[in-house]
């Protein structure tokens, strides 16, 4: 099976295929040479060429075509190339060509040049209120007319995070659905996104103070779904930050359960609440490993404090840390992977495993002395 491509190609690739087929000439004007050279850049994977040679064939259309169909046409294949980059750069190019559709001069697809204007503004202006509405808008409209395409879903999956942030929950759980069915349709290949999509709607669901014994289920079961879309990781190092999120989540998630006094998880919701094990992450390639095959017996596992701040305020939550072994008894290397839903509770986790001890050194082979994950969970009632 062939490698996909990767979404930053598939959405160069897309904007090229507004630009009308090219054709030799006996000397290129200037923005048909700098085309050819950004398409030929695209399909090299080279991505500052790409993005050079698709402003110069823009700004050489308007001094060599001025107010002209390709002119939109450059301007819009410019800001699209862009836009994820630095939505401030795309916005002239995007508003440049949606001007020459208004005049009738430019005949682009109108709903997602529009989609594109207001995300641009959305993210220029700061994700002010106007800028929000204006998108969400846009947003459907173009689901309204258009097939899901890439750009769709992860600008929906932007909105979702900008509604997450401002506690507009009923808003970000919509907004990651969208934005998860865009990427099924469109680019089912891109994992982290999709996941962090679905992360999106578990925490929306697990966050409010509101929340109930079934939004919580429902919650943790979005969280494995997302963890199911990851392939096994290498090591520590490269741990994939989205799948940290997704588990630490997923442990915030039982400690919200056991804070409303329900302790056994596995009595609420048809299929029951079964959090991650500490001892068994099978998250790793070359992690099959026993403990009694590996002499890890652990004698002394501190437990952090609980901050003062946090326990006034009522917080609860979830660390994930990675760590590895040596020729001693202590962990090494340790880490934080993931902190939620605030960063209140890494620096004394970290502390606390400081302090483990083994019974004595682990096996001296990697497998037994690399990529542990360990959490701590927070809970006020617990």
């Amino acid at each position: 099976m062939s490698k996909p491509l990767r979404l930053k190609k598939i959405l160069a690739l897309i904007a090229a295929g507004f630009f009308l087929a090219t054709t030799a000439l006996a000397q290129d004007p200037t923005y048909l040479a700098e085309y050819k050279l950004y398409a030929a850049a695209v399909q090299n994977g080279d991505d500052a060429a790409a993005e050079t040679h698709a402003r110069n064939a823009w700004q050489a259309a308007e001094q060599e075509l001025g107010d002209h169909q390709t002119t939109g046409v450059l301007a819009f294949n410019y800001g699209r190339l862009v836009i994820f980059r630095d939505a401030k750069e795309a916005l002239p190019a995007l508003q440049r060509a949606q001007t020459l559709q208004a005049a009738g001069v430019s005949q682009l697809p109108a709903t997602h040049l529009n989609m594109l204007v207001a995300f641009a503004e959305f993210e220029t202006n700061g994700q002010q209120k106007k800028e929000t509405l204006n998108l969400r808008l846009a947003l459907k409209a173009f689901d309204a007319t258009s097939a899901p395409n890439a750009y769709s879903a992860i600008i929906w999956g932007r909105l979702a995070r900008a509604d997450l942030a401002a506690k507009k929950y009923n808003d970000a759980i919509t907004s990651a659905e969208n934005s998860e069915n865009a990427f099924n349709a469109a680019a089912p290949y891109a994992y982290q996104r999709k996941a962090e999509a679905i992360l999106i709607q578990g925490v929306a669901r697990v966050t409010p103070r509101g929340r109930t014994i079934e939004s919580i289920q429902w919650a943790h079961h979005a969280f494995v779904r997302a963890r199911q879309l990851f392939p096994p990781q290498s090591n520590l190092d490269d741990f994939d930050p989205v799948l940290a999120q997704v588990l630490a989540w997923d442990r915030a998630a039982g400690a919200a359960l056991r804070s409303a006094g329900k302790k056994n998880y596995t009595k609420h919701g048809s299929n029951g609440y079964h959090p991650l094990n500490d001892d068994d992450w099978n998250l790793f390639a070359a992690n099959k490993r026993g403990n009694e095959f590996c002499n890890i017996e652990w004698v002394s596992r501190a437990r952090p404090n609980y901050p003062y701040r946090a326990s006034l305020r009522g917080y609860i939550g979830a660390v994930l840390i990675g760590f590895n072994l040596g020729d001693d008894t202590s962990a090494h290397d340790a880490r934080i992977l993931a902190e939620v839903p605030t960063n209140e509770f890494g620096a004394v986790s970290l502390e606390a495993v400081k302090e483990w001890r083994l019974e004595q050194p682990a096996l001296a082979i990697p497998v037994c002395r690399n990529n542990f994950l360990y959490s701590y969970t927070f809970v006020l009632s617990d």
